[in-house]
């Protein structure tokens, strides 16, 4: 994945279901919060920035299995996403309408 400027979650690519789906490899959801505020400007000009910044580490994912069409693989990206999404705090999750819509 990547980090967000803003904390929210983005929406979701198919790279990490596409290759956990080809190498039957599960796939180990994680979050990172509040790390936009370490590449704020103002954290640029301290020498010392404190900024707490907590990692979330979630269950892993199995992929399916004989799994080679593209719903297979946007239902497998949505499952991933999930998992995320249940790692964040509720005010940096995306509704189910707005993850379907981006």
């Amino acid at each position: 994945g990547t980090r967000s400027r803003t904390g929210k979650l983005q929406r979701g690519r198919s790279g990490a279901a596409y290759v956990a789906i080809r190498a039957q490899a599960p796939v180990v959801p994680a979050a990172v919060i509040n790390s936009e505020a370490i590449f704020k400007r103002s954290n640029y000009l301290s020498l010392k920035p404190r900024v707490r910044v907590t990692a979330r580490i979630g269950r892993p994912l199995t992929p399916p299995k004989d799994a080679d069409d593209r719903r297979s693989l946007r239902a497998f990206t949505r499952d991933i996403m999930a998992a995320i999404a249940a790692l964040l705090p509720p005010e940096l999750r995306k509704s189910t309408e707005e993850m379907e819509e981006a």
